[in-house]
């Protein structure tokens, strides 16, 4: 434990620390604000604009365009990576929920529980609010009898994004972490418009709800860390 309260693994990289009840630095508490302005209050406005317009029954003049683009593309092989893809998020959020266990890392696997839970369960709620129809462009592989927006799928992938990001934040490859979140969200977000299922909308609400959960969550979770009397939160160091 340094003087400022905070108590650093073994090994982990400097930037790694857990506050142990240390009221938070000025610049600590800018931080935070900044990241709650950006990454929950922005992505909220807009997400409740988008649904707004798609709950009166607007279609954007790039929605169809787009998906009948990805189409001309469409193979037999490309349908069956597509699905894949689609059905791996699932069993990938629930080993990472296992590993966490097996280490046991109870709060940051109810973290990781209620961000990627939580955020599959607001997607559910608001489909239901919302009742946007499902594209009919063309005779689908895998048709779908629920609502489109916002995508499912890309809500949990953006899910796992945001919360591997949050929780491996002190690692020295973090930049490359990003990069490889944003890459898997896209790949799953261009798999589920290939398809057919979704509209370039749809994945932009759920990027945004999903992102805003996500960092909301992470931001009640740090608070919990710092003023909690019991254990702290642990977060990933490697």
């Amino acid at each position: 434990m340094n003087e400022q309260g905070e108590f650093k693994m073994p090994g982990a990289p400097p930037a790694f620390a857990v506050d142990l009840g240390g009221a938070p630095t000025d610049h600590a508490k800018a931080r935070t604000g900044l990241k709650i302005l950006l990454c929950v209050i922005f992505p909220l406005i807009l997400f409740f604009a988008l649904a707004v317009d798609i709950g009166h029954g607007k279609i954007y003049p790039f929605d169809r365009s787009f998906l009948l683009t990805l189409h001309a593309h469409a193979t037999p092989l490309l349908d069956r990576w597509a699905l894949g893809i689609s059905g791996a998020i699932s069993v990938f959020s629930f080993l990472v929920l296992i590993y966490l266990c097996c280490r046991r890392l109870w709060h940051t696997a109810l973290f990781w529980l209620l961000a990627v839970g939580g955020s599959s369960i607001l997607n559910l709620i608001l489909k239901h609010a919302i009742q946007r129809s499902r594209p009919d462009l063309w005779a689908l592989v895998s048709p779908q009898s629920s609502f489109s927006f916002p995508s499912g799928h890309t809500t949990q992938a953006m899910a796992v994004a945001v919360a591997m990001v949050v929780l491996l934040r002190a690692s020295r490859r973090i930049r490359a972490i990003g990069l490889a979140a944003c890459a898997f969200v896209l790949l799953v977000a261009l798999c589920r418009m290939y398809l057919g299922l979704h509209y370039l909308s749809d994945i932009a609400g759920s990027c945004l709800l999903a992102l805003t959960w996500v960092v909301g969550l992470s931001i009640l979770f740090d608070a919990y860390g710092r003023t909690s009397q019991g254990k702290p939160v642990q977060w990933l160091d490697h």
